[in-house]
């Protein structure tokens, strides 16, 4: 099994940590056009979230056929079907995730199979509608907080 991590530590001098990622491959940071050549290579993407509000990087996952391993707050709801383009875990759950990761490694045809269902799904979504969902999401928030009223003391939106 290769692991590759992308992306700052969470936790800078933690032994445990780095003595983990040691036994890996941990790249601090890419370009994008690297990241998403990594996603081809890998064969499946596992973003373990806690929280994560529009998942672009998950779409961007879908799109290189690359199946994703997410959490539940995270866009993985929105685009993923258990089992069938991806799968979702509870989020927080590291017994649930490594449980996912073990049942893909016993059963590989799953992958290959979620990864062509995974580019159809992003085929399904081009940019242009993720981009419109946005403008929308964006939209309703804002006009949510012009609706709330004023608190007194603050003069913050309630």
């Amino acid at each position: 099994v290769e692991l590759t991590v992308v992306g700052a530590k969470a936790v800078e001098g933690n032994a445990a940590l780095d003595a983990a990622l040691a036994a890996h491959r941990w790249i601090p940071s890419l370009p994008h056009d690297a990241i998403l050549k990594l996603m081809r290579e890998h064969d499946v993407f596992v973003f373990p979230s806690l929280f994560e509000g529009f998942g672009l990087v998950i779409t961007e996952a879908m799109s290189q056929g690359t199946p994703v391993i997410t959490t539940d707050r995270t866009a993985g709801p929105d685009l993923i079907e258990h089992g069938r383009n991806g799968w979702l875990v509870e989020a927080g759950n590291t017994a649930a995730l490594q449980a996912s990761i073990e049942n893909l490694l016993q059963h590989p045809e799953q992958v290959a199979a979620a990864g062509r269902e995974a580019m159809d799904t992003a085929r399904r979504r081009p940019w242009e509608v993720y981009g419109r969902e946005l403008a929308e999401a964006v939209a309703r928030t804002l006009d949510d907080t012009a609706r709330r009223p004023l608190t007194q003391e603050s003069g913050h939106h309630a």
